[in-house]
């Protein structure tokens, strides 16, 4: 009998911080990537003054 090598997969798919900004609600609000890094994605969103 031969034995199976399996192919490890990651736990985590590929890291893609535009994945984020992709959302509707993110498009709505109109945020923009000011930074990205290995473990946060730091934005920011235009505040209307009232």
């Amino acid at each position: 009998m031969t034995k199976k090598t399996s192919v490890k997969k990651a736990a985590t798919p590929a890291h893609d911080p535009h994945r984020v900004m992709q959302n509707g609600v993110a498009r709505t609000l109109g945020m923009r990537i000011v930074s990205v890094t290995k473990k946060k994605i730091v934005a920011e969103m235009p505040v209307d003054e009232r």
